[in-house]
């Protein structure tokens, strides 16, 4: 067996080699997709235990993703449409926005009143363990799907915070939900308004907690604190609206692509569609 692995781990290596020498060669893609298929095929066929063909292409996809970026990955078929199912009515959540970066399982940000972020989990974690199985070879989909259960049930994290020691938590699956806007008087005249997460609801309910901060004030609001820490962020679209909401000229958002014609700028005027289809804001 050991002879074996061995083996197969110096293919790899191998072929690593022969890519590099190829594309220091000059050669196109065309002869290195050979190369890969040629090393498709040798594992298929030649490896230890059996791999599936999916498997492979998957991990194949996967990992030319990953070599772009950290915010780049692959989510197959399956994984999307389990993503986009609705979830259970007796589905608990920890209410933990998480990613895959560097192959580890980091905490973006415990959502504002989840059970997560009572059990005192933060921005930055990275969880070793689920249930005591190692989260490693897991998709973000799969470790997603992991961390639900039915409502009351408890899941048991290992997590390291910065260089300390990794640490055992038993946290209790709730039916919770996001409150992504929530606001509050300060001083009299000025406004807290904390902005959780950028989803369908948030540009309306911020619209109405501005209204409500300018009754409570008596109309004498003389400005506003916008509190987006540990905001994770959301729907794109959602956070634009939230933007226009105080910005009256200039551009919001530019997204550059590639190609020179893909520049895309979305400005106060454009987004007026935003303001009519969320309703209008402070």
């Amino acid at each position: 067996m050991q002879r074996a692995v061995a083996a197969i781990v110096l293919g790899a290596f191998l072929a690593v080699g022969a890519a590099w020498a190829q594309v220091k060669s000059g050669k196109g893609g065309y002869e290195q997709l050979t190369l890969f298929n040629e090393a498709f095929e040798r594992i298929r066929q030649d490896a230890v235990e059996p791999v599936a063909e999916g498997k492979l292409i998957g991990a194949a996809i996967a990992g030319m993703l990953a070599g772009l970026d950290a915010r780049s990955a692959y989510i197959s078929e399956s994984a999307f449409r389990a993503l986009q199912a609705p979830a259970k009515e007796d589905a608990g959540t920890l209410g933990l926005v998480v990613t895959i970066e560097n192959g580890q399982l980091k905490v973006i940000s415990p959502q504002d009143g989840s059970p997560s972020a009572l059990a005192g989990i933060g921005p930055g974690d990275v969880i070793f363990a689920i249930d005591k199985e190692p989260v490693y070879d897991l998709t973000l989909a799969e470790a997603e799907r992991k961390l639900r259960g039915p409502v009351g049930s408890e899941v048991k994290l290992t997590l390291r915070r910065g260089a300390g020691k990794p640490v055992d938590l038993t946290v209790k699956r709730e039916a919770y939900k996001l409150q992504a806007v929530t606001a509050r008087v300060e001083a009299g005249n000025i406004g807290y308004l904390r902005i959780a997460g950028f989803d369908a609801a948030t540009q309306p309910a911020l619209a109405g907690a501005v209204q409500d901060l300018r009754q409570r004030t008596g109309g004498k609001l003389i400005g506003i604190i916008i509190d987006l820490r540990n905001n994770p962020g959301g729907v794109f679209e959602s956070a634009v609206a939230v933007a226009d909401a105080f910005i009256d000229q200039g551009d919001i958002v530019v997204v550059k692509g590639r190609k020179p014609n893909s520049l895309k700028r979305i400005s106060h005027a454009a987004c007026g569609a935003c303001q009519r289809r969320h309703g209008a804001g402070g």
